[in-house]
């Protein structure tokens, strides 16, 4: 009973307080994107969020190769020895955002990774054979996940500055940032070797993990950005995580070790191999992250209620980045199409469902191609609340 009186009166107050408003921003990392803003915003808390993985060589298709008893064709052959396989992904939740007129307060966490997978050369070898004396290969070397909390506090001048008739508007915030979790693999090494008697294998692998969160530290860093207007649009710039380095404390370093050796020259049934594998993780030690700053920049140009959208963005936690260029319908459902390129091209689309009270977005990314023959996907959802403080604004998308 409780319960649905909660949800009741969420529905009425969300329903009085009318406000129209856009819920997908092009640069909604902009500090000052809000400048102008008289209204409230109040984020779905765990219902907004984004995930991408991707990977350099297999499509969604591919995933059948490693289905258990699937036998591997020379085509599937060919496709695994192109090039390395290298996997990045990034996940961002949001527990609480709420913004009240040219002021923000958010609560995010974030988690990204990037490994190679696998060498060609090595999977050469296991499909193909050993045609030399030894080979050596360091596959998941340099791996790296972390993920972190971030407290951010952001406000944007409602003032404008004016510069040779330009209005230019100006905003900054402030982070907190605490580590959660971090996983890397310093050492990798894996050799392979015949000789006129025998055939070995060695295996190294050297990797630190988080083993307890207690006695990490906080760490702040700073940002800033501005916006100004065109004669048909704006242009935004802005920079964050500047002085942001991430300490990750009590991480225990394990030490693993195997070694294999088969002779050839034993043919009976009662032979067995050499084999020993030594496990170490008595070791602690620490891990200084610094992030670079992240930059984003760009122009929105609208003519006739279609907008043609630019940008290029960098960041070291999420994906993707590099240059973008989005086309946007108004109405009451606005489409964004965005074409980019990372390292891979990839292709954006994002639908938002407006009303009154209350914006729903769906968003899709694909990678290199959509659908089945994507090298990647991306999912994004949000819900955003809509409140107006003084009921004398609408805000214009």
């Amino acid at each position: 009973m409780i319960k649905k009186r909660f949800f009741y009166l969420l529905f009425v107050l969300s329903y009085v307080f009318v406000q129209a408003a856009a819920y997908s921003d092009f640069f909604p990392e902009n500090q000052a994107l809000n400048a102008e803003r008289n209204y409230g915003e109040l984020l779905i808390p765990l219902v907004n969020s984004k995930a991408v993985v991707a990977n350099s060589l297999l499509r969604i298709g591919d995933l059948k190769i490693f289905q258990n008893d699937h036998y591997i064709t020379e085509a599937e052959k060919k496709i695994l020895t192109k090039d390395d396989l290298f996997c990045r992904f990034s996940a961002q939740t949001t527990f609480f955002q709420m913004g009240l007129r040219n002021y923000d307060i958010s609560w995010n966490s974030y988690l990204f990774g990037k490994s190679k997978i696998l060498e060609k050369e090595y999977t050469k070898f296991v499909l193909y054979g050993n045609e030399e004396d030894e080979y050596t290969f360091h596959s998941g070397e340099d791996t790296q996940v972390f993920g972190f909390s971030e407290i951010k506090f952001n406000y944007a001048h409602k003032k404008p500055f004016t510069l040779k008739r330009t209005s230019i508007f100006f905003g900054a915030n402030f982070n907190i940032y605490y580590p959660l979790y971090y996983f890397g693999v310093p050492e990798s090494f894996q050799q392979f070797g015949t000789t006129y008697d025998a055939t070995y294998y060695e295996y190294k692998l050297h990797y630190l993990k988080t083993e307890k969160l207690n006695g990490t530290s906080p760490a702040t860093g700073i940002g800033f950005g501005f916006k100004a207007k065109l004669n048909a649009g704006w242009f935004y710039f802005s920079v964050d995580d500047l002085f942001a380095k991430l300490k990750y404390s009590n991480l225990r370093k394990y030490i693993y070790e195997k070694e294999y050796v088969d002779s050839l020259f034993y043919f009976d049934n009662d032979y067995e191999a050499f084999e020993e594998e030594t496990v170490s993780d008595s070791i602690f030690s620490d891990k200084k992250l610094s992030l670079s700053p992240s930059v984003a920049l760009g122009f929105e140009y609208t003519i006739k209620n279609q907008t043609l959208m630019i940008k290029y963005k960098h960041s070291d936690y999420s994906f993707p980045n590099g240059i973008s260029i989005g086309y946007r319908n108004y109405s009451n459902t606005p489409l964004d199409v965005i074409l980019g390129i990372d390292d891979n091209f990839y292709f954006q689309f994002k639908m938002i469902f407006i009303t009154p009270c209350i914006d729903y977005l769906f968003g899709f990314t694909y990678f290199d191609s959509i659908f089945n023959y994507s090298r990647g996907l991306g999912l994004e959802l949000g819900i955003r609340l809509k409140f107006d403080w003084k009921n004398d604004t609408e805000r214009q998308f």
